[in-house]
């Protein structure tokens, strides 16, 4: 699996027994000269999630109650790539999102085979990808999130 940013000129890349890596200047690189791309060391879990606009206005309400602030891909100028990548970096716990097309979160696939990648649908439960078409619902992290998922359930 590969997404690319031509803007940018930055790649990311998963491949099965090799994992997941990065490109700067993608277009002078080979597959080897890649960087593993891994989580920074994990700092205390921000109380900030992303999301789309189709998610149920039920379930963001239940993280606000639950103290979380939620703010919308589309807010301030951020897009779902841009969301995913702020949770690669730690800046957010997490990036929730409903009926996405597969090409849109397909960085979000990546995210979830880092090491301490985390992929889950509403109700905590593990992912399963499909493989075309849209994703019904997708909390990607790179937190385990079992203890939101439980105090959502409790609120």
């Amino acid at each position: 699996m590969i997404v690319y940013f031509p803007v940018r000129d930055v790649c990311y890349s998963y491949v099965e027994d090799a994992g997941t890596m990065y490109y700067e200047q993608a277009s002078l690189k080979t597959y080897e000269q890649g960087d593993k791309l891994t989580f920074p060391s994990q700092p205390p879990m921000p109380k900030l999630l992303f999301k789309n606009a189709r998610v149920p206005q039920a379930l963001v309400e239940k993280m606000q109650d639950a103290g979380y602030e939620v703010i919308d891909d589309q807010v301030h100028g951020w897009n779902c790539p841009a969301a995913i990548l702020a949770c690669m970096r730690y800046e957010a716990m997490a990036y929730c999102c409903a009926k996405r097309n597969l090409r849109d979160v397909m960085l979000a696939m990546i995210m979830a085979k880092m090491q301490h990648g985390y992929a889950y649908d509403f109700k905590g439960n593990p992912i399963l990808w499909n493989t075309h078409g849209r994703q019904a619902e997708i909390v990607v992290s790179g937190y385990d999130l079992t203890e939101f998922f439980k105090k959502l359930e409790r609120n």
